[in-house]
């Protein structure tokens, strides 16, 4: 493979910015670190038409601090590097002495395909407006999309982290997939579509979403995926979090505590899931909103809110093909696992899980429902049967309709023998 330094990489790319051109690189490798300050140099020193240059450099005010403006890359062009090898940092965000930021938004698509990159990469604060692929990448540093947008959709196919990867307080306005993607080291996802960052202008996104019913954006999946080291997932404001033949060897941790104020439908999904340590902790996701379909969590701490209704696999049964908007993606991603008795099963399996870690009361709950599913879809005799049994004690769960019934047979058994006896009058 060919080697180019980074200095031969940024003037190809602002040379690129400057004409207009998409950015192509294939077979080679990168040696070098690429920072977004050499290319915001660059540009200065090589563009010198002023109308090209207001357009690939503009400033913004701080999300944070509004009197302090940052400085914006614009890039107009796509982006399309295969079989590349990065051996130096690649940094698309810099803070200045002043506390000025430099970043940059992508506002055509971007593709890397067959990547590798060695060293840490750094897209805090990026914004790519049109969709995003990472195929078969390796990232072998300390990965960052912290606070980055994303408002297409963006694809990680096959990709393996080999260290930490962080996104904190990132958004994703659309689709995002991580299909047959390995994180070796610890993957932080926290505060997810939060709007601590975005307030403002995403609380308009977020209620024209809501008023929309067939929206699907806002969405996160994981399929057949590994996570071999700590995982956490902390404040998830989405409308579906999903994970689907996937495997979790180390801690893990789900929880979060403001989901009624972001708005969000907040569903999640765990198909044909693996938790293989103990001290797995899923924390305030409602098991109305949440699926654990084929997922074995009887040793999982589920510290959730049972509510008198269906869990959601069983509201997706019933609903079938009429569901819509956010329910009916989630439909399609279960339907060919769904049934009764896959359903029947993860309601045994909550509450063991229940029973073992918290209290028989919540678990009597989770029960109950799983009866009035067996009502729905038994036969007729095991209907009958499962009635008589409902109306005489609530399925076994309530001593005080028992008891009712138990008066009312003292008191009317008598009466009728003797009405039986000596007629009416």
């Amino acid at each position: 493979m060919n080697k180019i330094t980074s200095e031969e990489f940024i003037d190809r790319f602002v040379e690129c910015l400057e004409k207009g051109e998409d950015f192509r690189l294939e077979d080679c490798i990168v040696e070098g670190d690429v920072n977004i300050l050499d290319i915001y140099g660059r540009i200065k020193e090589k563009i010198k038409d002023e109308k090209k240059l207001k357009e690939l450099i503009t400033e913004e005010e701080d999300k944070f601090f509004g009197k302090r403006k940052n400085i914006i890359i614009n890039v107009n062009i796509n982006i399309c590097i295969f079989r590349v090898e990065f051996k130096g940092n690649l940094r698309m965000s810099y803070l200045l002495e002043t506390y000025r930021k430099i970043t940059i938004t992508f506002k055509k698509a971007v593709n890397f395909r067959k990547i590798i990159f060695k060293e840490n990469i750094n897209f805090i604060e990026s914004i790519f407006k049109e969709n995003v692929n990472f195929e078969l990448v390796t990232f072998e540093g300390v990965t960052y999309f912290s606070r980055a947008i994303f408002k297409g959709k963006a694809n990680f196919f096959n990709v393996t982290f080999k260290r930490d990867v962080y996104l904190f307080d990132t958004t994703f306005e659309r689709v995002i997939y991580f299909e047959f993607t390995i994180f070796e080291s610890n993957a932080i996802f926290t505060y997810i579509n939060s709007l601590i960052m975005h307030y403002t202008k995403h609380t308009e996104s977020v209620e024209k979403n809501d008023n929309s019913k067939n929206t699907v954006g806002e969405i996160l999946i994981f399929r057949t995926s590994i996570f071999k080291s700590y995982a956490y997932f902390v404040e998830i404001y989405l409308n579906l979090v999903s994970f689907i033949d996937c495997i979790f060897e180390g801690f893990v941790l789900f929880t979060k505590r403001y989901e009624k104020i972001h708005g969000k439908k907040g569903l999640a999904i765990f198909l044909n899931t693996q938790f293989l340590n103990k001290h797995t902790k899923i924390e305030n996701f409602p098991l109305s909103k949440t699926s654990f379909l084929k997922t074995d969590v009887r040793e999982v701490m589920l510290l959730c809110d049972i509510k008198k209704e269906e869990i959601l696999s069983h509201k997706l049964l019933k609903l079938n093909e009429d569901a819509v908007g956010i329910y009916e993606y989630a439909y399609t991603l279960l339907r060919y696992h769904l049934d009764y008795k896959s359903v029947l099963a993860e309601y045994r399996n909550l509450r063991i899980s229940i029973e073992n870690n918290r209290t028989y009361e919540e678990a009597s709950n989770l029960y109950k429902m799983e009866m009035k599913l067996k009502l729905r879809y038994y036969g007729l005799p095991e209907k009958i049967a499962l009635f008589i049994y409902w109306i005489i004690s609530d399925f076994g769960e309530s001593i005080g309709r028992t008891i009712f019934w138990i008066i009312v047979a003292i008191f009317s058994i008598p009466l009728i023998a003797l009405i039986k006896e000596y007629g009416l009058t």
